[in-house]
């Protein structure tokens, strides 16, 4: 019996939200496992997002419904480096949830993983990007993002984002992870997940993905 699998995505604003959809989307396709998300976001910067997780947190455990399958958080490293973001965000979490939190904390910043994989920038919209450099500065990767569309002749009204699901689809995961450091953390965690209910559901290997 194929069951869902049932995540909350927490974010701090919707350029993650689209980012993760688009990832989670993708993967429940590719293992072929199905995922109901909920989504649950943070407006005020990373300390009250920080804060805000920690009350989602004890939120479900207070509740009497079953727990949720996994939960992601998703936040900047901005300038503080992913290791330390990590050590952040671990201090919020019960022992009662750590094996369902999946940390998605992007360096330095979301906008950076839609720009990891110039091919499949290329073949959502006919011309591929120049790759990310590494220098953290507010904004920076907002910025490049909506270069990358202007010059591919389109016009980026969301600043680029708006083509996370397509470039999300076409992405060669494993290539953009052995690009970046937080994206392949992420990923390698995220795909442990769903491998485990891939043979749970009785599938006799995952794919390989």
């Amino acid at each position: 019996m194929i069951s869902m699998r049932n995540i909350i995505l927490f974010g701090e604003d919707s350029a993650h939200e689209s980012v993760l959809k688009a990832i989670l989307q993708r993967i429940s396709a590719d293992y072929g496992v199905a995922v109901s998300v909920t989504v649950r976001s943070s407006i005020g910067g990373y300390g009250v997002a920080l804060d805000e997780f920690a009350g989602l947190l004890r939120e479900i455990l207070l509740r009497n419904g079953p727990l949720p399958d996994l939960i992601i958080l998703t936040t900047d490293s901005n300038c503080k480096g992913l290791t330390a973001r990590l050590k952040d965000a671990r201090k919020k979490v019960p022992p009662e949830l750590e094996d369902r939190i999946v940390y998605a904390v992007p360096a330095p910043h979301i906008e950076r993983w839609l720009l990891l994989d110039s091919e499949a920038f290329k073949a959502v919209l006919g011309r591929g990007c120049r790759a990310p450099d590494k220098k953290c500065k507010r904004d920076r990767y907002k910025q490049h993002l909506a270069t990358a569309v202007r010059e591919a002749g389109l016009r980026p009204l969301l600043g680029g984002v708006e083509y996370a699901g397509d470039i999300i689809e076409q992405m060669d995961f494993n290539r953009a992870m052995a690009k970046d450091e937080s994206f392949g953390h992420f990923m390698k965690d995220l795909r442990a997940a769903f491998v485990q209910w891939h043979r749970e559901e009785g599938g006799e290997s995952p794919p390989a993905i």
